[in-house]
């Protein structure tokens, strides 16, 4: 089975890793390779089922809370909010080509909405992301060109240090990443990203990393927005892989009927 080519920075819009053992001298590795190992290990779940806790602070702003179930399989993937009440059972659905659904409880069907419709939007439904901070989240490793720029140790561990630059034909807010990977087990600790100006802009962060079910898992993550002096914590809760989640969860009939799983 193919696996998408996806670097996930925050669970669910996050990175979840199983250990990987590798053969030879890991001295010798390219950024190519050492990127595709992360790749691999982030993408390494045939499919996982979350509940996270999202903290939003903003400077001069009250503390928001949100709690949301996310179910993921390859490209596709549905949030539900289960906090606060008044956006319980709102549900997204993602899929491949940048196709989106949103379902609110007063609809009587899930509604198909394009990237362009929801600009406007600087806080989408209360998360603290714009739209394109939710696509920006998602680092599709085959439309950079990876730089090794050598390694340092953080928390006393050696971390690769590589530098992320986007293609000419690819467009984005952020066209250059750097990404600290650890070096014995191959998944990413911090990504920066930097604006056209060459400007750093975000900050993410994927800390107390622990084993369930034999995949690594980041129970923390956070995401600095410098720009909006914004920052959001996501906390795992819950977390189950490899049910065999089915291909019709993810369709737009679906997300009206989400509530009924749990």
């Amino acid at each position: 089975m193919m696996k998408a080519k996806n670097l996930f920075i925050a669970v669910g819009i996050a990175g979840l890793i199983i250990g990987l053992s590798l053969a030879g001298n890991s001295e010798e590795l390219t950024a190519r390779e050492i990127l595709i190992k992360s790749d691999d290990i982030v993408n390494a779940p045939a499919d996982r089922e979350i509940v996270a806790e999202l903290i939003i602070n903003e400077e001069g702003k009250r503390e928001r809370k949100r709690i949301v179930r996310i179910w993921q399989k390859g490209e596709k993937g549905v949030l539900m909010f289960l906090y606060p009440d008044r956006l319980r059972r709102t549900a997204i659905l993602t899929l491949p080509n940048n196709v989106r659904y949103v379902y609110l409880p007063i609809w009587r069907e899930a509604e198909r909405i394009s990237l362009e419709e929801m600009e406007g939007d600087a806080d989408f439904l209360g998360t603290g992301f714009t739209p394109a901070d939710m696509e920006a989240l998602i680092i599709h490793i085959d439309d950079y060109e990876p730089t090794l720029l050598g390694s340092e140790k953080l928390q006393g561990l050696v971390h690769y240090i590589l530098k992320l630059k986007i293609k000419e034909s690819i467009e984005t807010d952020y066209p250059v990443l750097r990404v600290w990977i650890r070096k014995d087990e191959f998944y990413p600790v911090m990504i920066e990203q930097y604006d056209r100006e060459g400007k750093l802009q975000r900050v993410a962060k994927m800390d107390e990393w622990e084993k369930t079910d034999g995949y690594w898992l980041p129970r923390v993550s956070a995401i600095s927005d410098l720009r909006r002096e914004r920052e959001i914590e996501i906390r795992i809760t819950e977390v189950t892989f490899d049910q065999g989640l089915g291909n019709e969860l993810f369709t737009p009939r679906k997300l009206k009927r989400l509530h009924k799983l749990r």
